[in-house]
């Protein structure tokens, strides 16, 4: 017992128990676009929420996993963190004004690393599918979050019609 008590003790000291955290979205999550094409992924506790903004959807290659890190002036992934019992999410092309004095500025971690497909890509309708495999994030503290899959399929996106 003592000798196990050692280790975890030792695992803890050095980090590399607790070094990265690893995150999937639940099946329940609440998913949208809009914009040129920016999707928006809501955990059904409304404390994560995951953003991907992509620019020049044109210079990508479609159907062939490509890598973030050499694509990462097309593709930006954010991981926002907020506390429990959020009310600060809003969906990205809510339209309605509101005037919240309080504002909440979450735990942001920035994708680094990690492989994208973008399985369908139909510009005239503006509806995209694309999955995210083993993208490493992390925030300003340098604290690391793992998401091992995530995955959009046919998400409405453009300015008018997502």
């Amino acid at each position: 017992m003592r000798i196990i008590l050692t280790i975890f003790i030792f695992l803890i000291s050095s980090g590399t128990l607790f070094s990265q955290l690893i995150y999937k979205f639940d099946i329940a999550a609440d998913v949208s676009g809009c914009s040129n094409v920016s999707l928006q992924k809501i955990s059904k506790n409304r404390q994560y929420e995951l953003i991907i903004e992509i620019n020049h959807i044109d210079s990508l290659p479609i159907s062939k996993e490509f890598d973030l890190a050499k694509y990462s002036n097309c593709v930006s992934i954010y991981l926002n963190k907020y506390p429990k019992g959020n009310k600060y999410i809003r969906q990205i092309c809510d339209d309605v004004l509101i005037i919240n004095k309080k504002v909440y500025k979450p735990d942001r971690f920035i994708a680094k690393e990690g492989k994208i497909i973008i399985s369908q890509w139909n510009g005239k309708d503006f509806v995209i599918s694309l999955s995210i495999n083993n993208a490493s994030l992390k925030d300003k503290l340098g604290k690391q979050l793992k998401l091992p899959f995530e995955q959009f399929r046919q998400i409405t996106v453009g300015w008018e019609g997502g």
